[in-house]
């Protein structure tokens, strides 16, 4: 499109970070440090798109202008958050951070909220200008080149990508709920996705703020609260991918449905279950293209395998004949689009 190359904004490639997100067996990361380390992400976002405009003169100023004080925002937010803390009292825990040191939090991320951006979009409505007052053809291909970077990953230099365990999902459920049947009891799953399919159409959202983080016990539930809080203080845009490992069926969908409805954030996460094994793979691809209940097609979700992937680049020698071909049909599976 050479008659359009100034307009067009390509994406050909996305990169994604679980650093600091991957809470699957990791009493040592606090829902601060997560926050702390997506906040970070924001600021390097916006450190490398000021210094991709300074040199571009006054044609670029006031995009400059407006990210560098987005810059400054975002700077006071992250003093803000909470310090790594002292041991907690379980082996390998951390202790949770006072009271009043979440006071200053909500107070610098709802305060400085607008000033340090949640969506790209102010930014990205201020290129065409510049681009047009652009003195020459190298100065426009650095504008254009700057926008394609920040569309592609939203205020983070990476898409996030959080990561817990089925387990995890299963026991949030079920103290809020009240439910007595284990999600493994095989004979009683029939019911158990009834039960999840009645609780999906009569949830409510339940409003987050920073007092339910420091109050949440379950480590599903208050993962999903984080996400609640990036989506509605660090970024509105990107999607989130929320990992499942240890996925065996489709209630472990539903379930983290439920958690999703009830904090609001239905539509700003990407369920993506981890099926491990090969029995939990078959019935995963089969609740994929044929869901035991109507609530998962209201929602999005893609399939990845761990082991399929090690073996489609070789790193599973022992891989049993035909286990290539199934795992590549595996990538990049969806069902339905909200």
């Amino acid at each position: 499109w050479p008659d359009r190359w100034a307009t067009l904004v390509p994406r050909p490639v996305l990169l994604a970070s679980w650093v600091g997100y991957d809470t699957d067996g990791r009493t040592d990361i606090g829902w601060w440090d997560t926050l702390r380390l997506r906040l970070t992400m924001k600021r390097l976002q916006l450190e490398r798109l000021a210094g991709q405009l300074m040199p571009l003169g006054a044609c670029a100023a006031p995009l400059a202008a407006r990210v560098a004080e987005a810059l400054v925002a975002v700077l006071a937010q992250l003093a803000a958050v909470p310090p790594p803390d002292a041991p907690g009292d379980a082996p390998g825990s951390v202790a949770g951070p006072e009271p009043l040191a979440v006071q200053r939090l909500a107070a610098e991320m709802v305060g400085r909220r607008d000033t340090a951006l949640t969506s790209t979009a102010p930014l990205l409505a201020m290129f065409p200008a510049a681009i047009a007052a652009a003195p020459d053809q190298e100065a426009r291909l650095a504008l254009a080149v700057a926008r394609a970077g920040l569309a592609a990953h939203g205020l983070a230099l990476a898409h996030t990508h959080v990561r817990l365990n089925a387990a995890q999902v299963h026991n949030a459920v079920r103290q809020r709920l009240g439910l007595q049947v284990q999600a493994d009891d095989r004979t009683q799953r029939r019911g158990l996705l009834a039960q999840i399919n009645t609780a999906l159409g009569q949830v409510a959202a339940q409003p987050v703020d920073f007092g339910a983080l420091l109050a949440e016990q379950a480590s599903a539930a208050r993962l999903m609260q984080v996400v609640a809080q990036i989506t509605k203080h660090v970024d509105g845009d990107a999607p989130v991918r929320f990992l499942i490992a240890e996925t065996e069926t489709g209630y472990t969908l539903l379930a983290a449905l439920w958690l999703a409805r009830r904090f609001g954030v239905e539509r700003s996460v990407e369920l993506s279950p981890l099926f491990e094994t090969a029995e939990a793979l078959d019935r995963g691809l089969s609740a994929a293209a044929r869901p035991a209940v109507p609530a998962i097609r209201l929602f999005r979700f893609r399939p990845l395998c761990r082991p399929a992937r090690r073996q489609l680049f070789g790193r599973t020698p022992e891989a049993a004949a035909g286990g290539i071909a199934a795992p590549a049909r595996v990538a990049g599976h969806r069902v339905g689009a909200v």
